[in-house]
């Protein structure tokens, strides 16, 4: 199949205005037929792909929808499961997943489609967006390793460290000072007790009123 990347030949205003908005978004637009082969992707769709656009709607019986040279190999079973269930339920197709770029590199993207069906309730088309948000993953993974970082400064410093609400709810202690007591604010949730009852278990009884 062709993949279609601009408006029909001497198409009326409105049509043209919407081709242009479409083909002007700074996200990827598509649509695909009820088998889920594409019907349409947006130019700026090819030109992010490069080479890889000849491989769509080219499956074979390792590529059943022949994504597999874009969809970076460790997201491919996951979208195409959930694909392939969406095709099959008419649910919402929402995923995020890495594709290849024309120089080989990867970025990660969110990938939305809805459905439209016909007066019958059958699905005629699918109609979706696939945006960028490889900047956004990479800040998520930079904030993640900062707190990572900070936890271990946090579990290696030599005192006990704890942490509550305004209430007196506690909602963190480090791990030296569970590691002394034996227990963690997870044990005592487990427990199904209150986890300022669950510490003042580990004051001595002749503290514990002033504490």
């Amino acid at each position: 199949m062709t993949l279609a990347s601009s408006a029909l030949e001497q198409p009326d205003l409105e049509v043209k205005r919407a081709w242009q908005i479409i083909e002007g978004m700074p996200a990827f637009a598509w649509s695909a037929d009820a088998d889920g082969r594409f019907t349409y992707v947006s130019p700026n769709t090819l030109t992010f792909l490069g080479d890889a656009r000849e491989q769509l709607n080219t499956p074979d019986q390792e590529d059943e929808f022949g994504w597999r040279r874009t969809v970076h190999p460790d997201d491919y079973e996951r979208v195409a499961a959930r694909w392939r269930h969406c095709l099959e339920t008419g649910d919402h197709y929402d995923t995020e997943h890495r594709l290849r770029r024309a120089d080989g590199g990867y970025h990660w993207f969110r990938n939305s489609g809805r459905p439209v069906r016909d007066d019958q309730g059958r699905i005629t088309q699918w109609y979706g967006t696939t945006v960028d948000i490889d900047d956004q993953k990479r800040a998520e993974a930079a904030l993640r390793d900062r707190e990572r970082e900070l936890s271990q400064i946090v579990d290696m410093v030599p005192i006990h460290l704890w942490r509550l609400t305004p209430d007196g709810e506690p909602t963190f202690i480090n791990k030296r000072l569970a590691d002394y007591i034996g227990m963690t604010l997870a044990d005592a949730d487990k427990r199904g007790i209150d986890r300022f009852d669950a510490l003042m278990e580990f004051l001595h009884p002749d503290d514990a009123a002033a504490f």
